[in-house]
């Protein structure tokens, strides 16, 4: 009950489908009983130029098919800034979300780091459902400050994580760091997703982020120390690097600046220029027939 209370609550209050709460409750509920009854794989319409694989449990994708976009002012400012001749990171791809978005409907080069076998399958089956093999080079590793082995969590669906030691549900997974996998490869959008590792994620990605070519990046949960235990945040370490802390406002494709993180995630651009450019001049895109 309380799960669903959660949900409710967060198809209620979305930016996007609580302007069209009908079609979400009945997304929802269609969903519900047919995960019940069929208790099979559902191929479905995203944005106009994508498809997203929904399956009973994976809640990383069912988000979506709710609410149009789970993350919608960060799913937002990426399609309206990246073009066809882009690279974009996904570190923490999941099911594969931010992956089809910057593949399948900006057309953009990606490279999706992900390295739980079971959200690895369902990016697999997302990037072939949306035929974007050609597009999406999958890296089937963790991320971090040094590359190796790590143990990570295998049974929490989109909130797995790097852990300190073996437990009972982890496995251990190939590590490797940004510079490494991308040492010839500048994305101008980089998107960390990583549950309470981020920091050590961007501690290995020192050449990348002297880059002038990356412009922006998308993180969640940039409040922990940078270098444990001392107590500059990753949010104070990203501004002394020359980055600026937004939240993105879709249909007005206003960038708010922040003077701490904003919530589950927060937007950090240095070249605001151009990203400011890219998102006034970008075609819209379509959810529900509805125009952003």
């Amino acid at each position: 009950m309380h799960r669903l209370v959660n949900i409710i609550a967060f198809i209620v209050s979305h930016p996007f489908s609580k302007n069209h709460p009908l079609k979400a409750f009945v997304r929802f509920v269609s969903w519900q009983l047919y995960a019940k009854l069929i208790q099979k794989p559902k191929l479905v319409r995203w944005t106009n130029n994508s498809r997203l694989w929904l399956a009973p449990g994976l809640s990383g994708t069912t988000g979506n098919h709710y609410c149009g976009l789970h993350e919608f002012e960060d799913m937002s400012f990426l399609l309206h800034l990246l073009r066809p001749q882009d690279n974009f990171a996904d570190v923490g791809a999941n099911a594969g979300s931010y992956t089809v978005l910057a593949a399948a409907h900006t057309g953009a080069r990606v490279y999706s780091f992900e390295p739980v076998p079971a959200a690895l399958h369902w990016l697999q089956q997302n990037v072939s459902a949306n035929d974007i093999q050609q597009q999406v080079t999958i890296i089937p590793k963790a991320v971090s400050d040094q590359s190796g082995q790590v143990h990570f969590t295998s049974h929490l669906d989109a909130m797995n994580h790097v852990l300190d030691r073996a437990d009972a549900h982890s496995i251990a997974v190939p590590c490797t760091t940004l510079d490494e996998a991308l040492h010839d490869t500048t994305p101008l959008l980089l998107k960390i997703d990583v549950e309470g590792n981020e920091h050590r994620v961007l501690q290995g990605a020192t050449k990348l982020l002297s880059s002038p070519g990356l412009k922006a990046m998308i993180i969640e949960t940039t409040q922990q120390p940078f270098q444990p235990p001392h107590p500059q945040t990753t949010h104070e370490w990203l501004l002394q690097q020359g980055f600026v802390a937004f939240t993105y406002a879709p249909y007005s494709r206003r960038l708010i600046a922040l003077t701490q993180p904003h919530g589950h995630n927060t937007i950090y651009i240095r070249d605001i220029d151009f990203v400011k450019t890219r998102l006034q001049t970008a075609p819209q895109f379509s959810l529900w027939r509805k125009k952003v």
